[in-house]
């Protein structure tokens, strides 16, 4: 760890620098790192297990091999081990030096819906006093476990945030699915009426995805698309506000 220099900014865990305490800062951190780098194939969980715990600075008191249900594995070898399984034993090895935050990178790459979820229950209920700081390649996963989201782009943060105000970023834009084509004029006419609809309708598509902008006075939209829809100019339409994943695609496209 530390193998290369800082060559600028700072890290401050629980007021202490990395530059200046970075031994002080070692001992509050546990990490998982993807792939099981910490995990010995030929030992057992059980010696996983005390191998951490004899070279902890401040060893914890909880009984990880119960708490991650893995006594029936115990004396299973890593190589062993599923997928699901090797993730259990990395995170029990990352938390028995008791850290204030745990850093865990991809836990749950290549892990079935399943074991995923159970992870991160008993991650809740196991890490309530600590901070968890997490790296996942699943909207859904950020969107249903984390408090807080952070976008990195291009080495960048672009945007970060609780995920219900990240959503509200966009709150005004809404996703329109129509069956047929409207007419040229509808879009001039929303205009007027303070509704921007990007006019990206493709002749001859039967179903046009389109995107528009508006305050409070979506029940104007609707009215609008309902009408033509009772003379027949569409077959159907549907409304719906931006998810969570399209905000991501939203903020990869304004960042290119």
């Amino acid at each position: 760890m530390m193998a290369q220099t800082i060559d600028s900014g700072d890290i401050v865990v629980n007021g202490l620098s990395i530059r200046s305490d970075f031994k002080e800062v070692q001992k509050k951190i546990g990490i998982c790192l993807q792939n099981d780098a910490g995990l010995f194939e030929e030992l057992t969980v059980t010696e996983h297990l005390q191998f951490y715990k004899a070279i902890c600075t401040n060893p914890s008191e909880i009984d990880f091999l119960a708490q991650f249900q893995l006594e029936e594995h115990k004396d299973k070898r890593a190589k062993e081990l599923s997928g699901g399984w090797k993730r259990r034993l990395s995170v029990a090895c990352a938390l028995q030096n008791n850290p204030d935050i745990l850093i865990l990178d991809e836990i749950t790459s290549r892990v079935d819906a399943v074991a995923r979820e159970e992870l991160w229950k008993l991650l809740k209920e196991i890490c309530r006093n600590k901070t968890i700081i997490a790296t996942t390649h699943t909207l859904h996963e950020a969107q249903t476990y984390f408090d807080r989201v952070a976008f990195i782009m291009n080495g960048q943060i672009v945007c970060c945030g609780k995920v219900d105000d990240i959503t509200n970023l966009y709150k005004n834009k809404i996703c329109l699915e129509v069956r047929g084509l409207l007419p040229k004029s509808f879009f001039p006419e929303m205009k007027e009426l303070g509704i921007i609809v990007e006019d990206n309708q493709v002749v001859g598509q039967r179903i046009q995805m389109l995107e528009a902008q508006c305050q409070d006075n979506v029940e104007i939209l609707f009215q609008h698309l309902n009408e033509y829809q009772e003379h027949k100019v569409i077959e159907s339409f549907s409304i719906t506000q931006r998810q969570f994943d399209q905000v991501f695609y939203e903020l990869i496209r304004v960042c290119e």
